[in-house]
């Protein structure tokens, strides 16, 4: 699983706050409230680009999810971009919108095999999975850990399906000329060899609010 920090609090000068504006306090209480649906599982979605670089498949499941198989001990790197229409853009300035609203979870577990061959099979509460908001050219922009928006369980990444509320803010800083969101998606690096992932990310909605 890749090693990325927990996210750390943004420090800023005298004269970056005083050119910032504020359009949303996020902890003011009110629900978001959705501007734009990029996908909802019970919705057409031939206006998505699915794309998978390495390990597992990115398809969609019966009822119309996502889910993303994240297998072995590769990279695995899926990616969801969609098309403009019915009121989506092709793509978004981070600070357009206050949330990323994303409903998903995250199945399965690692499994282990020590140098006698056992098997174990393990899942810690933080698995340090990300999601990651990418350019057109598939530069990322910024990633969030689940586990780290996970409201209803804090600090586990969440296993059963939830609703997570992504401040934008927190997307902030990646160092590229274009910032214009136009894909979601995950990046895991390589492994041990020993460990092999058995995972499924299975997203039912995403949406953007203010």
């Amino acid at each position: 699983m890749r090693p990325f920090p927990a996210i750390l609090p943004l420090l800023c000068s005298a004269s970056c706050l005083a050119s910032f504006e504020v359009t949303r306090n996020v902890n003011d209480g009110r629900p978001p409230l959705e501007k734009v649906v990029l996908f909802a599982k019970d919705r057409p979605h031939d206006h998505l680009v699915l794309s998978n670089t390495g390990t597992g498949e990115l398809t969609y499941a019966p009822d119309g999810a996502i889910v993303a198989t994240i297998s072995g001990s590769g990279v695995a790197a899926p990616r969801i971009a969609w098309r403009a229409g019915d009121g989506r853009p092709a793509s978004f300035a981070l600070d357009a919108y206050t949330y990323l609203i994303l409903v998903c979870r995250l199945e399965g577990v690692v499994r282990e095999t020590d140098a006698k061959g056992k098997v174990s099979e393990k899942r810690p509460d933080n698995l340090w999975f990300g999601v990651d908001l990418y350019n057109a050219a598939g530069e990322r922009i910024g990633v969030v850990n689940l586990a780290d928006v996970n409201e209803a369980r804090p600090g586990a990444t969440p296993a059963e399906t939830t609703v997570l509320r992504i401040p934008m803010v927190l997307f902030r800083g990646a160092p590229v000329a274009d910032a214009m969101a136009a894909q979601l998606g995950t990046n895991w690096q390589a492994t041990k060899p020993n460990q092999s992932r058995a995972f499924r990310w299975v997203i039912d909605r995403i949406a953007l609010a203010d």
